[in-house]
């Protein structure tokens, strides 16, 4: 055995470092394994414990409960500006009249503010007891209802004043209770009558025609100044507020047109008059023809587009359409033969150059005023077009050339400026420096809008 250890002692102490090795080798692995079987559990309660934590709402920390209803609280006041935006416009009116306005107790006997929910409750209580066919006891119960305030009158006054603000019906006393009621949330019936109907269109259209003409806005056709409705238009009574409401829009985008002091009106078009509902959400589509400077039209899409920051309306702008109303690019690069009036009178190439251009062409002093060289000056009134394009005619006293005399002569002082401006440098040329396209920066456009507004049943 001796003799075996010593002829082989060096795989004997190879033989044992690698069985120490393996050894400590499966110690360590024994001991990793049960740190990851450690961790694996340790994930898998994690995942319970945010699983259980998700499915909790709100989260169960202490710490974040006061954060959980801060974000609740903020969240719900700026979800109740935004759908502010979409009520109806006579909202601040109406909110105006319940500041003012002092309602007389029967238990506290005594006069005390109230709030616009109870307002509504008290009211509606009483008016949905009557019959809504019934229109004259409704008349009645309104009365009734006012004399349980007694500012009830003072309160109205401010009411009228900011809804002529904020619509522009023309509201007068007779017209203010229905006003009043429309904002309440009462159908605007028009008492079922459509002589009733037609007088409010009636009136309603004449109102735009005068503010178009105050803000110097023609119209250009019959059609654009009925904004979309005629007299031979027949509707239901239960589409008598749709009517109503379609006029109100329709009156202030006109104002709109008259503050962004467009020149025209062409035409204007509306989709459907119950418009189309969207969810929670009423849209009432719209497409009018205007003419106006590009300032202009720029202000007006702009007015429309943040209606919403100065009242409850809000206007989303589908589509604008721009048409120049002339093209002076192509009138400047059109040979003058292509002109009316114009034939015969070009240059070789058939152009003229800006500048060169003929009596009645861009850049070019009228050839009958004085001091133009040989040319008489006979004196001349009105005006004559055609082939020999803008010719005056000579008064009845100074006929004593022929017309062929005349034209003739005209042609000779044309040729003799012409050849007069060619000589001179091109900055003295006449018309050097002058806009020849872009000046007339007018066009026409084609704006369609949607106006969208919170259905509140």
């Amino acid at each position: 055995m001796n003799r075996f250890v010593k002829k082989n002692m060096i795989l004997i102490i190879v033989i044992s470092l690698s069985s120490v090795a393996a050894i400590a080798l499966l110690v360590w692995t024994a001991i990793e394994h049960s740190r990851m079987s450690a961790y694996i559990n340790q994930v898998n309660k994690l995942r319970e414990d945010i699983g259980v934590l998700v499915s909790k709402k709100p989260a169960p920390v202490d710490e974040n409960k006061p954060r959980i209803r801060q974000d609740i609280e903020t969240y719900s006041k700026a979800a109740d500006a935004i759908e502010r935006a979409f009520n109806d416009p006579l909202l601040p009116a109406l909110e105006e009249f319940i500041k003012v306005v002092r309602y007389r107790d029967p238990e506290k006997k005594a006069n005390r503010p109230i709030s616009l929910a109870e307002f509504k409750t008290l009211f509606f209580e009483e008016w949905n007891k009557v019959d809504a066919a019934n229109v004259a006891q409704q008349g009645i119960t309104f009365k009734v209802f006012q004399q349980r305030f007694p500012n009830w009158r003072d309160a109205m006054l401010e009411f009228k004043k900011l809804a002529e603000k904020a619509t522009t019906e023309p509201i007068t006393d007779q017209s203010v209770d229905e006003v009043f009621l429309t904002a309440l949330g009462v159908p605007r019936t028009m008492q079922g009558k459509p002589e009733l109907l037609s007088r409010f269109m009636t009136d309603y259209r004449y109102k735009l025609l005068d503010m178009l003409s105050a803000g110097k806005i023609t119209v250009g056709n019959v059609e654009a100044g009925n904004f979309s409705f005629t007299q031979q238009d027949v509707f239901q009574p239960e589409e008598y507020p749709q009517v109503a409401r379609n006029w109100d829009i329709i009156g202030d985008i006109v104002s709109k047109m008259v503050e962004a002091k467009v020149k025209s009106l062409n035409g204007f078009y509306k989709r459907t008059v119950a418009g189309e509902a969207v969810g929670d959400y009423q849209v009432y589509n719209f497409t009018f023809e205007v003419e106006g400077s590009l300032e202009s039209i720029r202000k007006l899409v702009s007015l429309l587009d943040q209606s919403y920051l100065k009242g409850n309306r809000v206007y989303v702008v589908r589509a604008v359409f721009l048409y120049a109303v002339e093209d002076q690019a192509k009138l400047l690069f059109m040979p003058a033969s292509a002109v009316p009036g114009m034939e015969g009178q070009n240059g070789e190439d058939g152009f003229m150059p800006p500048g060169m251009q003929p009596p009645g062409m861009p850049g070019m002093p009228d050839m009958r005023q004085p001091g133009m060289p040989g040319m008489q000056q006979p004196q001349f009134q009105g005006r004559g077009r055609g082939r020999r394009g803008n010719i005056q005619r000579p008064m009845e006293s100074d006929r004593q050339m022929t017309e062929e005399e005349q034209r003739a002569q005209l042609e000779e002082a044309r040729k003799k400026w012409l050849e007069a401006e060619k000589k001179k440098p091109f900055y003295e040329r006449i018309g050097y420096g002058n806009t020849l396209v872009g000046a007339n920066s007018d066009c026409q456009a084609q704006i369609t809008v949607e106006y969208v507004i919170l259905n509140k049943n």
